[in-house]
């Protein structure tokens, strides 16, 4: 089989290095999980190519199975398409449908919206996820169990721009009131895959302040 074709966002400040973007990071996540052969291709957001912009209006992350082939945007419908072509092992999550549904808008208005009530909205979430990890504590370390599966592949990613993002803009070390989640992070950050996909703290920091620089002005 050739190698998938896997368009991800560049660093902001170092475009030959991967960037912060957490859907990124779930499919490329996904595709290691499923040991497919993949070829990563950096997209410029300073300089975004016209074929981005005309299949997916300049947003990633986008596959393409084969040179020349069709482009499939969306990381939902890439990770389906990826069970397709590779349905073993499965990563379909057994999580219940909805859960960690509603944490990065949570998380993103906690973040550039400060309020007590945008963090109760986003500690809700978090005690939400906290409360299933404990009640399944005797199926393994991670959401999926024993081994990462789709939801820790979608999920994992946005607890790591809420850790970082977190305590970097507001000062907050989010998971000293979530033990099992900080327990969960901890796992999913020391696995192989992980390892292989992790883009670093410092641009999820350069990320988000750009984010809250360019909402500060839209305020104005």
């Amino acid at each position: 089989m050739a190698p998938i074709t896997l368009y991800v966002k560049a660093n902001l400040d170092e475009p030959s290095k991967l960037g912060d973007c957490p859907f990124c990071h779930r499919v490329y996540l996904y595709l290691k999980l499923k040991k497919l052969e993949t070829k990563l291709e950096l997209i410029d957001f300073y300089n975004k190519p016209e074929w981005l912009i005309r299949v997916n209006d300049g947003k990633v992350p986008v596959i393409q199975e084969t040179e020349g082939g069709e482009y499939l945007p969306d990381s939902d419908k890439i990770v389906e398409r990826l069970e397709e072509i590779a349905p073993e092992p499965s990563l379909r999550p057994k999580t219940p449908s909805g859960l960690g549904a509603k944490i990065f808008p949570a998380f993103r208005a906690a973040v550039l919206n400060p309020s007590e009530a945008n963090d109760q909205i986003l500690y809700s979430e978090l005690d939400t996820l906290e409360k299933y990890l404990s009640e399944n504590a005797d199926k393994g370390a991670f959401f999926g169990g024993a081994y990462l599966d789709g939801f820790d592949a979608a999920f994992s990613p946005k607890l790591y721009h809420i850790i970082v993002a977190m305590k970097a803009l507001r000062d907050i070390t989010v998971l000293d009131k979530y033990p099992l989640l900080a327990k969960y992070f901890d796992a999913v950050s020391a696995t192989p895959e992980w390892k292989e996909t992790d883009y670093g703290e410092a641009a999820i920091i350069s990320g988000w302040k750009r984010h809250q620089a360019m909402h500060n002005v839209g305020k104005h």
